[in-house]
């Protein structure tokens, strides 16, 4: 089957990539001009690496030449710039998609989020919430995945988490209660779901909230983070009201900071799903959180 993968050189992108290209599918990979695509070359002529913008649809001629599924990764995470999550993540998939439709692609599968579904979602949630009302307009079947929290070796939001956790000798911080209920996916089954959601046969659209089989309050999953370490700490809560005003500054001096607002907004929702009808529809067993912790550290 012929894919383009938006995304294909991120976290979940090359996971999926190389799922893809295993089993004989011809990949094409959208990528940003600027983009370094050293791992992605690596597939030689198995894959068919194109360069352009999302936000500018005029560098994306013919790119959806013969692509029968598009697999739609590519977008910004964990910023407070509400222009440039519209920009992105509203406005990249709408032109993505339009030209989809135009070219009479079969399948659209879609990378949203959790929290497109909360009543008051932060600026990455609208985004993705406007990006799946617009694809819901289209001809094409799509497929809408919204993972809860994605965690893994090469992830960066895990690896912050990680660096927040080893920050401090005896304790960690924790901004606020730290009771929101998350329900975090290994990467892997990730990348496993979403190349069964291009593949398995469909007779109608479809919408799947993904998470992993173990559901816990966010305090628990440091908790379990620093037992696969074999480290024992306090747990020191900070108050929001507290931490906020600081993070505000922080913003506008570096974008590399540990946590963000959006980061905060996202760790105070709680995300359950039912993950066994992830199990029943693809197939599959997904691995549980204490043993992806082990793999991902």
């Amino acid at each position: 089957m012929n894919i383009l993968i938006t995304g294909a050189n991120g976290f979940l992108g090359k996971k999926v990539t190389k799922r893809l290209i295993d089993d004989g599918h011809a990949v094409r990979a959208l990528v940003i001009p600027e983009e370094d695509c050293t791992y992605l070359a690596g597939f030689g002529t198995s894959i068919d690496i194109v360069r352009g913008d999302l936000t500018k649809p005029e560098t994306l001629k013919g790119v959806m030449h013969d692509i029968e599924v598009v697999i739609h990764l590519a977008a910004i995470l964990n910023c407070p710039d509400e222009k440039l999550n519209m920009l992105i993540n509203f406005e990249g998939t709408k032109n993505i998609a339009d030209l989809a439709e135009k070219a009479g692609v079969e399948r659209f599968v879609f990378t949203s989020s959790m929290t497109a579904t909360s009543p008051k979602p932060n600026a990455y949630g609208l985004s993705k919430k406007l990006a799946e009302e617009h694809l819901r307009k289209k001809k094409f079947l799509s497929v809408i995945i919204r993972p809860t929290l994605l965690y893994g070796k090469e992830g960066i939001t895990f690896q912050k988490l990680v660096g927040m956790i080893n920050m401090f000798p005896f304790v960690v911080p924790v901004i606020g209660s730290g009771k929101a209920k998350k329900q975090p996916i290994y990467i892997e089954d990730a990348a496993e779901l979403l190349t069964k959601a291009a593949l398995v046969p469909l007779k109608q659209s479809k919408v799947y909230q993904i998470g992993g089989p173990d559901a816990v309050p966010f305090t628990k999953y440091v908790k379990m983070i620093l037992k696969a370490q074999g480290k024992k700490k306090l747990l020191v809560h900070a108050p929001k009201w507290v931490v906020w005003p600081m993070l505000t500054i922080a913003e506008m001096i570096t974008k590399n900071l540990p946590i963000t607002r959006e980061g905060i907004l996202e760790l105070e929702t709680s995300t359950e799903v039912d993950a066994d009808v992830l199990e029943r529809d693809f197939r599959m067993k997904l691995t549980p959180l204490e043993l992806g912790i082990k793999k991902s550290l």
